[in-house]
């Protein structure tokens, strides 16, 4: 039996078969890679939905601060401050109550605290910083009635001023910036 095909054709034949598996062979490769990035785009897109989410999140967040009335606000927090430095002054007065015993005129009662210190966590409960107490030691230790010269800090600016003292205790505190003594 003899072939009706050309000899050429023979001979090709099984290149063309061995053509037409490398080429399967390679959309299968091909095919394979495209579902590794379609695994890979899914899981991208996975967390882009998360962003989405955040996005939104974001969007009512912007929404609501810019709601918020920032004047009334810095009114508030001024006010809670002011309210803070009242009840500091109450309770350090309160304690200077109750550490210094009621003035007899006749004795001197000894206080739990130094004047100097009582003085000066006054001040600080003020708000002033970097305090000095001008007047010497000794004469604080004795004092009963009079005023104590102090020198302080607030917001940067120097102070100086008194401290007045009744019956051995704090009556008023009269300290202002350096420039507003003069006239």
């Amino acid at each position: 039996m003899e072939s009706t095909l050309p000899e050429w054709l023979v001979l090709a034949l099984p290149w063309f078969a061995l053509a037409l598996l490398a080429g399967v062979a390679a959309t299968a490769i091909g095919v394979w890679a495209l579902v590794r990035r379609a695994q890979v785009l899914d899981r991208v897109a996975a967390r882009l939905a998360a962003l989405e989410d955040l996005r939104a999140t974001l969007a009512t967040a912007a929404r609501a601060v810019e709601e918020v009335d920032v004047r009334r606000l810095e009114h508030l927090l001024v006010e809670v401050r002011d309210a803070q430095r009242r009840l500091a002054d109450t309770v350090l007065a309160v304690v200077e109550r109750r550490s210094t015993p009621e003035p007899d005129p006749e004795a001197a009662a000894p206080t739990a605290y130094p004047l100097g210190e009582r003085v000066t966590n006054r001040l600080l409960a003020l708000g002033y910083r970097r305090i000095q107490v001008v007047d010497e030691r000794e004469a604080l230790e004795n004092l009963r009635d009079g005023e104590v010269r102090v020198e302080a800090h607030r917001d940067g600016v120097l102070c100086k001023g008194r401290v007045l003292v009744r019956g051995g205790q704090i009556t008023d505190v009269d300290v202002r910036t350096a420039h507003s003594l003069f006239p």
